[in-house]
């Protein structure tokens, strides 16, 4: 009986993990924009916040799939190929997953949802003015 191959498991898992790392690196554009477009309206008119709670959960979602994935590619694929560069692939791409859901974590709970807080929750970027 032929067994899984187990490539298309760290195919996805990195896949998950370079998507859950995007994830977080554009909800922190879509706050610097947001930012800019704030201080070039001088604070006066405040659009709705991104949504720091979509972009967190995204990476939260992936990188828990790319953990997944990577740890069922060693698995499957435990008895052939040299063991010891799959081994250190699948341990960084693990930490890397999980560090992308530690963040996406860090911003699906701890980010504003009032615009007069601020992307950080410190307040407007334009100071008092």
């Amino acid at each position: 009986m032929r067994s899984l191959p187990g490539w298309p498991f760290g195919v996805v898992g990195v896949a998950a993990t370079v998507a859950a790392w995007l994830s977080n690196v554009w909800l922190i554009r879509r706050q610097d924009a947001w930012n800019d477009d704030v201080r070039a309206r001088h604070c006066r008119y405040l659009p709705p916040l991104p949504s720091a709670h979509l972009y967190g959960g995204a990476a939260m979602v992936l990188g828990v799939l790319a953990a997944v994935c990577l740890i069922v590619w060693v698995c499957l694929d435990a008895r052939s190929g040299p063991r010891a560069w799959v081994m250190l692939v699948v341990l960084i791409g693990v930490a890397a997953a999980m560090l992308a859901v530690g963040i996406g974590f860090l911003f699906a709970v701890g980010a504003p949802t009032d615009p007069g807080q601020g992307t950080d929750g410190s307040g407007l970027p334009c100071g008092s003015g």
